[in-house]
């Protein structure tokens, strides 16, 4: 008996050890279980916050008592929305795109440099006479070859002393079968489109277009076109105008005229000389009496000869460093050179007994580029021409441009002795080639000549 109750004392004792190692081990796998749930938890917390912010924070769920196993985590389940068939959703508002267009580049045509165009017109004859068409030559000087797509003219015109006749007719086409003759082509083309003088009776102007019909710009230097004009009464004539080109990049632009000034003398008077009848005297003899009439003697008066008719040119021409009486003062017509002076030290100069006319009058020195103008002189008339400075650093004396060649020849000779050189380098006078001269032939650089002598 006492060995039966011995027996079940030990059972007793070892299920309480056991059942106390099972608990002891269960807590165990408890907390190792509450801690990996901990871990999980601020992994999911941490990844909610940086995929979603903010985050919400959310209540604390108590820790289930000791005694009772956590809860484990379930999935919330899925809410499936049924959509009715046939029942479109609806659309999902956006906003439209901003489109922003670049604003549009505007190109400007470049201006081309027209500075050395000249236009002036050259008279058919020397000195009209009232009564007698004569021609306008309108003439362009483009040294630089700049293309010009159109020129217009607006002028002031005496129309009580000029009266403008029909423009010269084009030339007749040739007879089927014969060759054509082609006229040499002018400035604009061989016929260029003219709209002629058109005079303006309200502001006392004519204005005249003249515009190349080659299909691109003119580049050419010559005669453009020819105004047929008759004088209706004498006197002293001056043509003024304002010339407009249109160049080649479609740019309007002002370029140099020279004025044209010019005598119109009176209608030639043609005076008959009067026959003298002398009559001879009867003489009677008694022989025979004869009576004999001497045949009349017609005595013609001579030629009144008119004594010519000149006047006088004067002015001053100067030089930039001085020096003036280096200055040559030519007069030339369409015949050639009339009259050549040199200016004196003060740069004036007189042109005596020049026969009145139309006259192209140019200055020149070396190293300079030349003025002219073409001017008209009366009879009698002492004509006073405004006075001129020449431009320096024409260095190469090609009477076109101060350029870049003009620049070389200096370099070239920069810093030596004036003396073993071509005087005119030496622009300053002051015996050697220095920043003195560069300067001043930098200061016309890009001028064309010759400049206009107003």
């Amino acid at each position: 008996m006492n060995a039966l109750r011995k027996t079940l004392i030990v059972i007793v004792l070892v299920g309480s050890a056991l059942l106390l190692a099972h608990s002891a081990f269960a807590k165990s796998i408890y907390h190792v279980d509450k801690s990996i749930y901990r871990v999980e938890k601020s992994i999911y917390a941490a990844a909610h916050k940086s995929i979603y912010a903010p985050v919400v924070e959310q209540e604390t769920t108590p820790e289930p008592p000791a005694s009772e196993p956590a809860p484990l985590a379930t999935e919330a389940p899925a809410v499936v929305t049924e959509v009715p068939v046939g029942v479109e959703p609806a659309p999902v508002a956006t906003e439209a795109p901003v489109v922003v267009e670049p604003a549009p580049v505007v190109v400007v045509p470049t201006t081309l440099d027209v500075s050395g165009v000249r236009v002036y017109f050259v008279p058919s004859t020397v000195n009209p006479t009232v009564g007698a068409p004569f021609t306008l030559s309108l003439t362009v000087n483009n040294p630089a070859l700049v293309g010009l797509n159109s020129l217009s003219l607006q002028c002031t015109l005496d129309r009580v002393l000029f009266m403008i006749d029909t423009p010269l007719p084009p030339p007749v086409q040739p007879v089927e079968g014969q060759i054509p003759v082609t006229p040499p082509p002018g400035a604009f083309g061989v016929y260029p489109v003219v709209s002629p003088f058109a005079l303006d009776s309200t502001y006392g102007t004519v204005t005249m277009t003249v515009a190349s019909n080659w299909g691109y710009a003119a580049t050419n230097s010559g005669i453009i076109h020819d105004v047929l004009l008759l004088a209706t009464a004498e006197g002293t004539f001056t043509l003024n105008c304002t010339a407009t080109v249109i160049d080649a990049n479609g740019q309007s632009q002002v370029v140099a005229f020279f004025p044209l000034s010019m005598s119109v003398l009176p209608q030639p008077v043609v005076t008959e000389a009067t026959p003298v009848v002398t009559e001879a005297t009867l003489v009677v003899t008694e022989a025979a009496p004869v009576v004999t009439e001497a045949a009349p003697v017609v005595t013609e008066a001579a030629p009144v000869v008119e004594a010519p008719q000149v006047g006088t040119i004067t002015g001053v021409v100067l030089l930039p460093a001085g020096r003036h009486n280096e200055t040559t003062i030519t007069l030339s017509s369409e015949a050639g050179i009339v009259a050549t002076v040199n200016a004196n030290a003060d740069g004036s100069f007189t042109l005596a007994n020049i026969a009145a006319g139309i006259y192209t009058i140019t200055a020149d020195a070396r190293g300079h580029l030349p003025a002219q103008a073409t001017i008209g002189l009366m009879p009698d008339q002492t004509l006073v021409m405004n006075t001129v400075t020449l431009a320096a650093g024409d260095l190469n004396n090609d009477n076109i441009a101060v350029d870049m060649n003009d620049a070389a020849l200096l370099d070239s000779t920069y810093d030596m002795n004036a003396a073993s050189l071509p005087p005119e380098l030496d622009l300053n006078h002051d015996g050697s080639i220095n920043l003195g001269d560069l300067r001043m032939l930098a200061a016309n650089i890009g001028q064309y000549g010759p400049t206009l002598w107003q």
